[in-house]
C-alpha cells in the first residue's frame, strides 16, 4: 500500500478532482478521480477473489494496473480488473 500512497502525491487524479463511485463486484469499493484525465480505484475488501471487480462499463476494459498492493504493471482483461484477496489497484488509461 505503501506504492499508492507515494504514487498519490505526485499524481493529482489520485489526490484531487472530481470523485465519483463506480459499480462493482461484491466486497469491492471502487471509486474513480479525476482531474484532467481519470483513474479508476479498486479495493477488493473481501478474503475472496474478485472476477470482474470493476464492472462500470469503459472504464476498466483498457488500461493497465499503474499501482496495487500486489505489484503494478499489469494488463487488464477485456472483461475487467478481477482483484485478489484484500487488493487495491489503481487502474490508469
Amino acid at each position: 500500500m505503501r506504492d499508492i500512497d507515494v504514487g498519490s502525491r505526485g499524481t493529482p487524479r489520485l489526490s484531487a478532482g472530481d470523485y465519483q463511485s463506480i459499480d462493482a463486484a461484491p466486497g469491492v469499493f471502487a471509486y474513480t478521480r479525476r482531474a484532467n484525465s481519470e483513474a479508476a480505484i479498486g479495493l477488493n475488501m473481501s478474503n475472496r477473489i474478485a472476477d470482474g471487480a470493476l464492472t462500470d462499463p469503459g472504464r476498466t476494459d483498457r488500461g493497465r494496473v499503474a499501482l496495487g498492493t500486489h505489484g503494478p504493471n499489469r494488463s487488464l482483461d477485456p472483461r475487467g480488473l478481477s482483484l485478489r484477496r484484500f487488493e487495491g489497484a489503481v487502474v490508469l488509461p
